[in-house]
């Protein structure tokens, strides 16, 4: 019987839908783990976009994202806490994307 190490434990694995991020992923679930993928790459690699100090151009980057905005630092560091936390329980293999609908389009 092989003892599993990370039983009863949460990975939350940014990137886990492909590449590296997906092997991580995977070696956590061969050890016991619960994993799930947090992708906000969109949203954090905007920032310094929106905080460009021309209104006009924010705003066109703006209207590109469906939500209309950009994420808001709370929002994407909820939805990690959500992954880690037991209200999140039943989710495995799951990746969810912190984007504003960006996916969508």
């Amino acid at each position: 019987m092989q003892i599993q190490k990370l039983s009863g434990k949460t990975a939350v694995v940014t990137g886990g839908s492909s590449g590296i991020g997906f092997a991580a992923a995977q070696a956590f679930v061969a050890e016991g783990a619960r994993a799930a993928s947090y992708d906000a790459q969109f949203a954090t690699n905007t920032r310094a976009v929106f905080e460009s100090g021309r209104p006009a151009f924010e705003q066109g980057m703006a209207s590109a994202i469906p939500l209309g905005r950009q994420a808001h630092s709370e929002e994407l560091a909820s939805a990690a806490v959500f992954l880690a936390s037991d209200d999140s329980s039943f989710v495995t293999g799951a990746d969810l994307r912190v984007d504003g609908g960006i996916a969508l389009t």
